[in-house]
């Protein structure tokens, strides 16, 4: 019964993964869409802006009416979409596991240092080689001697 109720939760969870990863792709496809559609829309109508502000002399009004207003636009959608990625990120993608990485490491950190106040002592005795190597010492009469002494 156990390994149901496991089984459960983790699809549960995974399913969650893909369900936010396919509402973020699909962000993506209607931010597309609808960019080119008011694109389409602009370059339709671009040529009636001096049409326009020939009827209404109003001081700057052609500026207004040809400025690139879908740049506008896509320009806050943008910053809305790329929010929804890195919350995806975050949460689900690499950022996830980097941050679970970090917190075992920091936790381990925690447990170690509250578990063992002083350095732990090394109580077979080694020497450095020739080559370069740590090897263990036999019990030679000296190193008994400096033991006892100590």
């Amino acid at each position: 019964m156990m390994e149901a109720e496991q089984y459960d939760a983790i699809r549960q969870r995974v399913e969650l993964r893909f369900r936010h990863r396919y509402a973020f792709f699909a962000h993506v496809a209607v931010y597309v869409l609808v960019s080119m559609l008011l694109w389409l829309v602009y370059g339709l109508t671009a040529g009636m802006a001096a049409e326009i502000a020939s009827q209404f002399p109003i001081a700057g009004l052609y500026a207004i009416l040809a400025f690139p207003w879908p740049l506008v636009i896509m320009a806050g959608w943008g910053i809305g979409l790329i929010a929804h990625g890195m919350n995806y990120y975050i949460r689900y993608g690499e950022g996830a596991i980097r941050r679970k990485e970090a917190i075992n490491r920091a936790i381990e950190r925690e447990m170690a240092w509250r578990m063992n106040d002083e350095k732990p002592k090394n109580d077979v005795p080694m020497r450095l080689t020739d080559d370069g190597e740590l090897e263990v010492v036999e019990d030679e009469p000296s190193l008994r001697a400096k033991r006892k002494n100590q």
